[in-house]
């Protein structure tokens, strides 16, 4: 059930060098009973301009998490923000031009970034002698009811955005209705199967498809949605299958084998190939690596693996040229990331599920051997909802 809850707040200070009097007034209704769940607050572009400083100011004193404005359509389409709220300020029924005597007044509302529904309401006047000090007023006297999160209030930084336009299953590649696919490998010769949590999260049926031919049924052995990785069981039994590499370093030759957009591209797979441009993901993330390996959605879950053979990573994502775009001026060339192996080999050991480390053996293949070398253990994975 929904709660209400009124405050009324109303205070009379001098303005020092003048003797005008400004009276602040605001009244402020909550909608919902956990007012204070919220952490982020996205700024609506379409907030009175007068209004945008001191809500940015406002809500970082309250300890939000302040998305600007001019991000805020890059935000609404790419997001998917579980704690925020979308606030709003504007004029209520004033002059075009301040006049002494007469108060501005402004209303302000807050919205649930997911569902669209009012969270808050605020009204706030103010009375003095500048246009610029009555909104400002006006402003702070609205939304001086809004709850604190109790933590230190900062603006989102261009690097943490960046973040969340890492494309993974919120825009799956849709082979048909209610269905999505990606790419697996072997990891042993027991029908185990590596991919991405993403690639096999929420799935009614999962099945997969070798250069065998076979495509049977598939289950989840063992997740973890935090690293991004899966490991599931079929029935496929592959005498190929990817062994494990040393550290991978930093400038060295790597390639992928995957399924990259189904139903548009190659039906047979695709082999790419690049270098590890650094040894940190997004935010400077461990557990990542980035690479100039070109992929595509259905690329999800591929092995990752050096001039040997040997598996360094799991592709994992791609940077989202065009929300970066949107949001920069500036398209990101081939901005690409994969999950460490050593990650994998950990989910591995905690499942008690065997695999091969072939870090000491030597044998570089050439492009055109390594692309078969992994063709044999890859796998096409498609998953039904």
């Amino acid at each position: 059930m929904l709660a209400f809850r009124l405050f009324s707040v109303t205070l009379v200070t001098m303005l020092t060098g003048c003797g005008v009097s400004a009276t602040y007034q605001s009244t402020g209704n909550y909608t919902t009973s956990t007012p204070n769940q919220y952490n982020y607050a996205v700024l609506s572009p379409a907030s009175h301009p007068l209004s945008k400083q001191e809500m940015q100011g406002f809500l970082l004193e309250r300890g939000y998490i302040v998305i600007p404005d001019n991000f805020y359509t890059t935000v609404l389409e790419n997001f998917e923000i579980e704690d925020a709220l979308v606030f709003q300020c504007n004029a209520a029924g004033t002059a075009e031009r301040a006049v002494i005597g007469i108060s501005q007044k402004v209303s302000c509302s807050a919205v649930d970034y997911q569902t669209g529904k009012q969270v808050y309401t605020g009204f706030g006047e103010h009375m003095g002698d500048f246009e610029e000090d009555d909104f400002i007023g006006a402003t702070a006297a609205a939304l001086r009811n809004i709850s604190s999160t109790k933590e230190v209030g900062r603006i989102i930084s261009l690097q943490e955005l960046a973040t969340n336009f890492v494309e993974t299953k919120k825009h799956p590649p849709e082979e048909k209705a209610g269905s999505s696919t990606g790419t697996g490998f072997f990891v042993n010769d027991k029908g185990y199967i590596a991919t991405n949590h993403h690639v096999i999260d929420e799935c009614k049926t999962i099945s997969v498809q070798s250069n065998i031919g076979a495509k049977p049924a598939a289950t989840v052995a063992v997740s973890s949605k935090d690293d991004d990785l899966a490991v599931i069981k079929t029935s496929l039994i592959s005498k190929k299958y990817a062994t494990f590499s040393a550290s991978p370093q930093q400038g060295e030759y790597v390639a992928t084998y995957g399924f990259p957009l189904s139903g548009v591209l190659s039906d047979g797979g695709s082999y790419s190939d690049g270098r590890i441009n650094a040894l940190k993901g997004l935010g400077s993330d461990n557990n990542y690596i980035q690479v100039s390996v070109p992929v595509q959605p259905g690329n999800s879950g591929g092995a990752l693996v050096n001039k040997y053979g040997q598996l360094v990573g799991v592709i994992a994502a791609k940077l989202n040229a065009v929300a970066v775009a949107h949001m920069t001026g500036d398209i990101p060339q081939n901005v690409n990331f994969a999950v460490k192996a050593t990650r994998l080999m950990e989910l591995l050991g905690r499942a008690d599920i065997v695999y091969k480390d072939s870090s000491s053996q030597k044998r570089e293949y050439m492009p055109e051997d390594l692309n078969l070398h992994m063709k044999d253990f890859s796998v096409f994975i498609t998953c039904t909802y």
